[in-house]
């Protein structure tokens, strides 16, 4: 949670078809019906089957976590090379940083959108 009361959580499933039967599981509607009620308004979930880990994916001991999100981008082959390339390098450059996870949603003319509500 941030100061200005932002708050931003993945979960992570072994499959699509897994998180669904979850939804489904009485206990987890009994349990998000409470817990809906510690929100200001609604509570926008993303779903996405295309992840993928750059430096091992981090780790969860990690003590910050930094998120990005945007609606455009270069698109998924150019960022996929700009980490093939920063990962030969990441332990010169950058050897706190411990790993990330790219969650790819939507489509924007086939380029492809980072994270979006």
């Amino acid at each position: 949670m941030t100061d200005d009361g932002v708050g931003f959580a993945i979960t992570r499933f072994e499959s699509a078809a897994a998180a669904h039967a979850n939804s489904e599981r009485a206990e987890q509607g009994a349990w998000w019906s409470e817990t809906e009620k510690c929100f200001d308004g609604r509570v926008p979930f993303t779903d996405s089957k295309e992840v993928e880990e750059f430096l091992g994916g981090g780790s969860n001991d990690a003590g910050f976590v930094q998120v990005m999100k945007t609606a455009a981008g270069p698109g998924r082959a150019m960022v996929k090379d700009l980490d093939e390339r920063f990962e030969k390098h990441a332990g010169t450059w950058r050897p706190d940083l411990i790993g990330g996870v790219r969650i790819w949603t939507g489509d924007l003319d086939g380029r492809g959108e980072l994270l979006h509500e």
